[in-house]
């Protein structure tokens, strides 16, 4: 059973502060109802909040994350619309946190409880933030990214669980990768894989209004601006407030400190104590689908942004995404985050292969396919994660020279009509099985083009997406 939550103290040294529900408006709104502005290496972050699903804001970085409020259950015994909506405010608060640092982001909380259930549609708000669709304040650059957030409460046998699920996108662009296929000729031919989905959904999370009090309490610094980025400097007390009318923006990032910049006089402008660890403060282990957000998140960033890094920059990124993997992956329960773990492994073997180029060394292949049999292993129906592991076990056994060029590809070539036999539709497989034959056709001297294979090159060829 939902348990009615008491007024629970917050204390700041000898300070007490009982009102959780003022403090998760004002901590994240002060942050989040502001502009983006540039911070030092052209990094921006920014946020704000939108109170209609049809006028949503668009900034103009390079992922802007997006966190609808949680709706259901409607019962006046449970009073989860004030807990939805603080639940989605302190996500949007945390992810500020925990992405500082690594790229230029928004994060946009969306509010529905005003809105009719049809205008609020994912697919909806998807099409208005990329200006398909009337009306949002900006629309997404092309080649950005976009992620939302959302969930709903559900009553099962007196138990209040929350079902979370997320989607995310780059205009104009689809999620795919250049795999070198390691076989040496005068214009080496690439083999090409793609992401398995863009949307996944996660387990269901016990819920209780108590969890989510005790949790708000860890966040209770963000309500102190200090004049110096020093804990003993003089602070004070950011007050309640008019939430149509309050705003500040991020002026600076320092080591875990803010310094946000009023838009109002009267409200005061400093440095705010950044936790140092986000994953201490315990929401995460109530929402461990906030590491997957995160690391999502990060892709994009590496993804967009990641042809311009130098190396050391790139590997700082990576192994950011890395430790937010393995932390969602110490949570996982349920056959739901296995499949959303096994689509961060794929993104993981994706980002090794943007980072080695076509010039892949023997051991980074090794890794990456290790990486892509882990992801298939987790997706054993995804059409894609079966390929992406066997064309990468290609190149690794054709770098290494374990095995003949012709073993390894029969095998292949088996692995991949195998996976089309059961995803008949999978263009990318088809232009992989012609890739092959080609690469066959001036490396294997033996007379394996059987009239078979023939008919089924020619079918394939039909297929205008193919020879795109």
């Amino acid at each position: 059973m939902l348990q009615k939550p008491m007024a629970l103290p917050i204390r700041h040294k000898d300070v007490s502060i009982v009102s959780p529900m003022s403090l998760l408006l004002l901590s994240v709104l002060c942050l989040f109802s502001g502009t983006f502005v540039g911070l030092g290496v052209g990094i921006a972050h920014g946020g704000g909040i939108t109170h209609s699903c049809r006028e949503l804001i668009v900034f103009e970085g390079n992922v802007n994350n997006y966190v609808k409020q949680f709706t259901g259950v409607k019962d006046p015994s449970l009073p989860l619309d004030q807990a939805g909506k603080m639940l989605s405010l302190l996500i949007q608060l945390d992810g500020l946190y925990s992405q500082i640092g690594y790229g230029s982001l928004g994060y946009v909380y969306i509010q529905t409880e005003h809105d009719d259930p049809d205008t609020c549609l994912n697919e909806l708000i998807l099409k208005r933030i990329m200006g398909e669709e009337c009306c949002a304040n900006g629309k997404l650059q092309e080649g950005r990214a976009a992620l939302l957030l959302s969930g709903q409460f559900q009553n099962v046998k007196n138990q209040i669980y929350l079902l979370i699920s997320l989607e995310f996108l780059r205009k104009g662009i689809s999620e795919t990768s250049l795999i070198p296929s390691g076989v040496a000729a005068e214009n080496q031919i690439s083999f090409v894989t793609q992401l398995p989905v863009t949307k996944v959904s996660f387990a269901p999370r016990k819920f209780t209004e108590q969890q989510l009090y005790q949790v708000a309490n860890a966040y209770s610094d963000v309500m102190y601006v200090r004049a110096q980025p020093n804990i003993d400097a003089k602070m004070r007390k950011i007050e309640p407030f008019d939430i149509d009318g309050f705003s500040y923006y991020i002026e600076e990032v320092r080591e875990d400190w803010l310094k946000i910049r009023s838009y109002r006089s009267r409200l005061p402008s400093g440095w705010i104590k950044v936790p140092h660890d986000i994953g201490g403060l315990g929401l995460r282990e109530l929402l461990p689908e906030l590491y997957f957000m995160d690391a999502t998140a990060l892709y994009m960033q590496i993804r967009i942004a990641g042809v311009d890094f130098s190396s050391k920059r790139y590997a700082q990124y990576l192994e950011k995404f890395e430790y937010l993997m393995r932390a969602f992956e110490k949570r996982t329960q349920r056959p739901s985050d296995r499949y959303a773990l096994g689509l961060l492994k794929s993104m993981h073997a994706m980002l090794m292969l943007e980072r080695s180029g076509l010039k892949t060394m023997e051991g980074e292949m090794k890794n990456i396919s290790a990486a892509a049999s882990e992801a298939a292993e987790l997706l054993p129906t995804s059409g894609e994660a079966q390929s992406m592991a066997a064309l990468t076990r290609f190149a690794a056994l054709i770098q290494s020279g374990d095995v003949s060029f012709s073993r390894a590809a029969s095998s292949l070539e088996k692995d991949l009509l195998k996976i089309l036999s059961t995803d008949p539709a999978n263009v990318y497989v088809k232009a992989n099985l012609e890739r092959l034959w080609r690469i066959r056709i001036s490396n294997d001297k033996s007379n394996w083009q059987t009239d078979k294979l023939i008919a089924l090159r020619k079918r394939f060829l039909q297929d205008t997406r193919v020879q795109q």
